[in-house]
């Protein structure tokens, strides 16, 4: 049996498992306005939230909590029960087999009673963006700004060690400056359960990350209390949405979580925790990767320069860009594809080289750094579109070479229907009606011309 034990600390909350320390912390005078009875239910659900998964870490079948039993118990392992497909396919688990196991859990809590929640706060200001310097969250920041939403954003940081925080530490100085905007350091500690090798677990299946975003919606509701927003923004985009059929017949989200059907769940527990007052949305909804980083550059470079989507801490490489990973190839072929220098946001090699063409889904590439929406074989099509846009802009390398051998014939015969799906503006579902047509009249506005 795994046994966890949390309490509310003066500035956050503490989970501890296996004898070490895993708080969420606020930045001074925050967690004080929380009232007592929200300190505890958020101690009960963040507690569960980062922890229900670890006995599928250990081999054991029963978590014992010293808290109450949190009434999001349900949504959180719907959450699980999405991503077990996808789990599934990269262990070459059989499906079932993992979903018995997870069905089978007990969990033992002090009290079965919940403990409900009473945000009675006015939130009367506009947004809370969880803001990553990555491309979503920096083109919602820019259309937030031009649409007249009042913006707070906050970054959650797992350790001052890692060579990500400090390059985002360095930009929101830079940025909080530039555009008189305060950034909200939060740490997030428990996100260290998420990783299976931090753990030093018997699986390298990363089940805590199925509900990533669900505990950054409710660690965020003390800086909702802080600032008055009534909306929490993630950047989820279209693309979240796709899926394919694993070996066990089952829909496969690479992450299930950023998917619209767990937005809207997502979206009524805030709402339900908040009594209506506070709501999630994504204003990237209705768009494709490729499409938010021309908007992005073309309509916001000031706010653009500061993109950074990779992560270096998995390499040994000490930059903004590590390289190696099929993300850094992607973002680096969208570049090349709407006309914009890599240069701008720190990209010191040209990815087009022979050397780097594993990196590449299209080309069926093989790398220990893939990330789930290149191996899943779900972002070929947006990377076929990608390189026939750099190949028409003139567009130089070995990359370029084997695009043109082998797959520039089935990207002309494409063309349409690649255009269509990847610069389209798709109907959005979560974001509200009041702001609606002024966000898809810029999207529309922009991606009218590709070029």
């Amino acid at each position: 049996m795994i046994k966890i034990n949390s309490k509310i600390l003066k500035n956050g909350l503490r989970v501890k498992f296996n004898k070490k320390n895993y708080d969420i912390k606020y930045e001074k005078g925050i967690w004080e306005k929380v009232s007592d009875e929200n300190k505890l239910f958020l101690l009960d659900n963040l507690t569960f939230a980062s922890t229900f998964h670890l006995p599928l870490y250990f081999d054991e079948d029963s978590v014992k909590y010293n808290t109450n039993e949190p009434l999001l118990k349900t949504f959180f392992k719907d959450n699980v029960l999405g991503d077990i497909p996808n789990f599934s396919s990269i262990e070459k688990k059989d499906t079932n087999k993992v979903i018995r196991q997870f069905y089978n859990l007990e969990y033992y809590f002090k009290d079965i009673n919940a403990r409900l929640p009473n945000f009675d706060n006015d939130f009367n200001n506009d947004v809370l963006i969880n803001f990553t310097f990555g491309k979503d969250s920096l083109l919602t920041f820019g259309i937030c700004k031009e649409i007249g939403l009042k913006t707070n954003l906050t970054y959650f940081f797992a350790s001052e060690k890692e060579v990500e925080f400090k390059i985002k530490k360095f930009f929101a100085k830079s940025f909080s400056k530039k555009f008189n905007q305060k950034i909200f350091m939060t740490k997030n500690l428990v996100e260290y359960l998420n990783v299976a090798e931090y753990v030093e677990a018997k699986t390298n299946l990363e089940w805590g990350y199925s509900n990533q975003l669900a505990e950054y919606a409710l660690a965020c509701l003390p800086l909702n209390v802080e600032t008055g927003s009534r909306f929490i923004l993630f950047g989820n985009e279209k693309s979240c949405n796709d899926y394919y059929i694993n070996d066990d017949g089952y829909k496969t989200y690479p992450s299930f979580e950023q998917s619209i059907k767990s937005m809207i769940n997502m979206n009524n527990m805030i709402r339900f925790v908040t009594n209506g007052k506070v709501s999630v949305f994504s204003i990237v909804e209705p768009l494709n990767d490729i499409a938010i980083m021309k908007i992005l550059h073309n309509r916001y470079p000031d706010i653009a320069k500061y993109q950074f989507s990779c992560f270096p801490d998995n390499t040994n490489y000490n930059g903004r860009w590590c390289y190696s990973c099929t993300k850094c190839a992607r973002i680096y072929l969208f570049f090349k594809a709407i006309g914009v220098d890599p240069k701008i946001v720190g990209f010191e090699k040209d990815l087009f080289r022979k050397e780097f063409l594993n990196n590449f889904s299209l080309f069926n590439g093989k790398t220990e750094n893939s990330l789930a929406y290149d191996y899943s074989g779900l972002g070929r099509d947006e990377q076929l579109f990608a390189f026939y846009l750099a190949y028409k802009r003139g567009q130089k390398g070995k990359a370029i070479d084997v695009f043109k051998k082998n797959y520039l014939s089935e990207a002309k015969q494409r063309e349409d229907e690649l255009f269509k799906e990847f610069f389209g503006v798709f109907k959005p579902v979560t974001i509200p009606k009041e702001i609606r047509n002024r966000v898809l009249s810029i999207f529309k506005e922009e991606l009218s011309n590709p070029f």
